[in-house]
Formats: C-alpha cells, sequence, structure tokens
C-alpha cells in the first residue's frame, strides 16, 4: 500500500481536491438540498402515474395516460436493470455535487491522455468543468443532458489514448464512456460529440498520410469501432426501444398535409419541422457572451434582460477571458493536427449553433441532408463542443510554455501580437456599448413574417402579472 501511495501520490491528493473544491461549491448538497429544477417538477408531473404505482404495487407499468394522450413509461423511466453499465455511473448522490464531481474529473482524464502534467491538467479540468452552460443546465433540470456533457471528455480521451497505441486502456475508456453516454439518455449530446470525434480521426489521418504508417490508423479505426460496438450493444435495449417510440412521436413520419398555399402543399414528412429544428439557435451576442459574461444579457424570464436570437435562456453559455485568453496563445504553441481539430471544430460548432439566424444556407443544408439532424432542436446546445475544445487547446498552449520555454522564446512576437488581440477584442466588446450590440431583444418569426415569441414582451407581461393585472397580448 505504501508503495502503491508513493507512485500515486499526485493523482490521489488530485482526486481530493477535486472532491473538495466541487463539494465546496455546493455544501448546501450535502445537507439535503437542492435547487428548484423546473423540467424535473415538469417530469414529476408527467410520470406521477409511474411513481405512484410503483409504490403502491412494487411493479413497473409500462404504459401511463397522464401524459400527451397516452405514451410507453419506458420513454419517462427505466424499467429496472436495462444495462449493466448502470454500475459504473458513480458516484450518484447528492446530485448535484455528484454532477460537478463528474464534470472536473472526467475532463481531468482526457487532459491527462494528452500528456497534461497533472497539476496543470486540474486546473484546466476546473476550468472547462465549472464553464456557465454546464450549471445553467442544472438549475433547470436537464440531468441526463449534464452527465451525457460529462462524459463526453472521457470519449475523447479513449480516442487519443488508442492513437498513442495504449491499445487496452483506449479501448477500456472508449466503450466505458461512451456506454455511459449513451446509458444516461441523452442521444443529442452524444450525436455532437461524434462531430468532435469524426474530426479528430480525420485530423489524424493526415498525420498517418504524412508518416505512410496505414496499419496503425486502421488498427486504430477498427478498435474505435469495437468500442462503439461494445457500448451500443450494453444499451441495446435502451437504444431500440427509444427508436420504436420515435416513429410514433414527432420525430416520426407526419400525418398531416399541411395547405401552404391555394396552389401548394407541404408533404408529411420524417423528422422535426425546420422552424422548431432551429428554435433556440445562437445570435452573434451569444457568441460573444462565451468570453465577456452577460454579454447578451443573460435570464430571460427572472431578469427580462436577454438581447439576442436564442429566444428564452436561462444564462449565458460563459467559458471564461481567461481561457479564451490561454486559447489565443495556445493558436500560436500548439502545432499539428490537434491544433487544427480543436480550431475546427470550434469553427463548426459556431456555425451549426446559429440555426438560421445566420448560414442559413449551410444549416438548412445539414437539416436537409445530414444522417438524423432533423431529429433535434435547439442547436445552441452543441455550444458545449466550444468549451471543451478551447479549454484543451488552452490548456495545451500553457504545457508547451511549460515544457518548452525556448518555443516561447522562438515565437514572442507572435505570441505578443496573439496576446494583445485578444485583449483587444475583450476590451473592445466590453466598452463599446451599442456599437455591436443593440441591447434589444430580437422577435422569433414564422414563416408568414408572424413574431411566434419575444422576450422582451413576455417579461413585459410577467411583470404586469405581478402587479395583479391582466397582460394582453401583443397586436
Amino acid at each position: 500500500m505504501k508503495s502503491i501511495f508513493i507512485k500515486y501520490k499526485n493523482y490521489l491528493l488530485i482526486l481530493l481536491t477535486i472532491i473538495v473544491v466541487t463539494a465546496a461549491f455546493v455544501p448546501s448538497s450535502f445537507s439535503g438540498k437542492n435547487p428548484i429544477q423546473s423540467d424535473i417538477k415538469q417530469y414529476r408531473g408527467a410520470a406521477s402515474e409511474l411513481i405512484d404505482y410503483r409504490n403502491s404495487n412494487d411493479e413497473f407499468i409500462l404504459w401511463t395516460n397522464s401524459i400527451f394522450a397516452g405514451m410507453p413509461t419506458y420513454v419517462i423511466g427505466s424499467p429496472g436493470s436495462r444495462s449493466i453499465i448502470k454500475h459504473l455511473k458513480l458516484p450518484k448522490t447528492p446530485r448535484i455535487w455528484s454532477q460537478l464531481f463528474l464534470y472536473v474529473l472526467c475532463s481531468f482524464v482526457m487532459l491527462i491522455t494528452f500528456k497534461i502534467r497533472p497539476w496543470l491538467a486540474l486546473v484546466g479540468a476546473i476550468g472547462i468543468g465549472f464553464a456557465t452552460e454546464n450549471f445553467i443546465i442544472l438549475a433547470v433540470g436537464h440531468n441526463s443532458k449534464a452527465d451525457a456533457i460529462g462524459y463526453l471528455p472521457l470519449v475523447v480521451a479513449g480516442c487519443q489514448l488508442l492513437f498513442r497505441k495504449k491499445w487496452l486502456y483506449g479501448l477500456t475508456l472508449l466503450s466505458a464512456g461512451f456506454g455511459l453516454q449513451i446509458f444516461v439518455g441523452h442521444v443529442q449530446i452524444t450525436y455532437y460529440g461524434g462531430i468532435i470525434v469524426g474530426l479528430f480521426f480525420i485530423y489524424q489521418l493526415y498525420a498517418f498520410i504524412k508518416e505512410k504508417d496505414f496499419s496503425t490508423y486502421l488498427k486504430v479505426g477498427l478498435l474505435a469501432l469495437a468500442g462503439v460496438g461494445i457500448s451500443l450493444g450494453a444499451n441495446s435495449l435502451g437504444l431500440m426501444l427509444i427508436q420504436e417510440y420515435s416513429d410514433y412521436s414527432i420525430r416520426g413520419d407526419s400525418e398531416l398535409t399541411i395547405s401552404i398555399d391555394d396552389n401548394s402543399e407541404q408533404n408529411k414528412k420524417s423528422g422535426l419541422t425546420k422552424d422548431y429544428t432551429f428554435s433556440y439557435s445562437n445570435g452573434w451576442p451569444d457568441i460573444a457572451a462565451t468570453i465577456i459574461p452577460n454579454y447578451a444579457g443573460g435570464d430571460s424570464d427572472k431578469l427580462g434582460l436577454y438581447y439576442s436570437d436564442i429566444g428564452s435562456t436561462s444564462g449565458p453559455k460563459y467559458i471564461g477571458a481567461t481561457i479564451f485568453i490561454l486559447m489565443i496563445l495556445g493558436l500560436v504553441l500548439v502545432k499539428g493536427p490537434r491544433k487544427w481539430w480543436l480550431i475546427t471544430t470550434i469553427i463548426v460548432t459556431i456555425i451549426l449553433s446559429m440555426g438560421t439566424n445566420h448560414f442559413a444556407g449551410i444549416n438548412t443544408f445539414m437539416y436537409e441532408h445530414f444522417p438524423l439532424y432533423n431529429k433535434f432542436r435547439a442547436p445552441s446546445m452543441m455550444m458545449v463542443l466550444v468549451q471543451l475544445s478551447a479549454g484543451l487547446l488552452a490548456i495545451l498552449g500553457v504545457e508547451k510554455l511549460l515544457s518548452d520555454p525556448q518555443a516561447a522564446k522562438n515565437e514572442f512576437k507572435s505570441l505578443k501580437i496573439a496576446g494583445i488581440s485578444g485583449i483587444g477584442i475583450l476590451v473592445l466588446l466590453t466598452f463599446t456599448g451599442t456599437l455591436f450590440n443593440d441591447f434589444s431583444s430580437n422577435p422569433k418569426l414564422d414563416d408568414t413574417g408572424k413574431v411566434v415569441y419575444d422576450a422582451d414582451t413576455r417579461y413585459a407581461q410577467m411583470v404586469i402579472q405581478r402587479q395583479g393585472a391582466e397582460a394582453t397580448q401583443p397586436n
């Protein structure tokens, strides 16, 4: 035991630090207190029949009439031990603390696989794990989304270990991480995770072509497919049930034909409508809010101070000004496929997250042609890839600076330009007032030009209702 402690002393101390830091952030979680999560309250209402019957009869019913016109209960609850992989989902309680612990620990594991020194990896993991999006989704009760985001770094880490020829470690970590991500049941985050992993493999291919080492790349690809197969197999029951039900939901084929005008009709179509798919899409102020806190205003409901295109939001997807500056420096210090992989991920994510608010041609093409893309809504959710990619690039840059000071000396002029540019962007966005932002909400319109949602109007109605008056709908 003594020799094991000496060998892994730093990692044990880091694990203890993660426990302490995350616990200190939410001490109330250990006294049985949890935030009032709006989506969880709605879930309990929808699952009330299921929960009451299970408590009274110790059995799991497979159908409920408490939501929609009736639906199978396996969509809103698990009928039991559907996957052996559930035993890897630790810790489970207290709920909020365990989620923060998962954010930081999995990010730390990912950074370690990229050969980041342990204590620097801890700092980077805290930076990635404490991005505001991770807390906002917990506040409103998007617990399965939070779990899926938490496990995403393990998937990236498993792929990285495979490319480092750590075959068993890589296969195990990829299988466990991807399996857990599927198990928690947020398919959309898993789908987006496929984007960052797919780009990772594409850019790694360049390096292997350059070295003419096709056999190793093929081996990595086959092992990665094996890991995906193991993960899918472990969750096959849940996935097949979801697929079965999706055909009868709004994500399946519509039985309706909608008249557009006197001469044309909109034929029934598989998947969500384009307007619904691209609801909750980013605007440019939302992108700026990733580095300037509340640049787009913040909470649209409680504060009524939101000025961009999403429509309704509980807060910005802020990754941190420090992470941003370090990322800018990382653009100079980090070389090779890893840099271009992360840059491409950030650019692609920003473009796709804007739906039809901006880059409408690209996003409409994705909607019409990319497999399963029309099954999901809220493209702004994709910004979790930015917080992961920006944090990784930032810490890779710091690691390069510490491990090779000479490289920093050689790149001093470029680093100075990059640093000044990064700080300049922050200052410009912070102190230029209405030059880039008019601080008014942008109404959401339907195909006919009618306003279907406006954050300013909604907040005004809420204020009027709180004062006891009747809020009328504007013409």
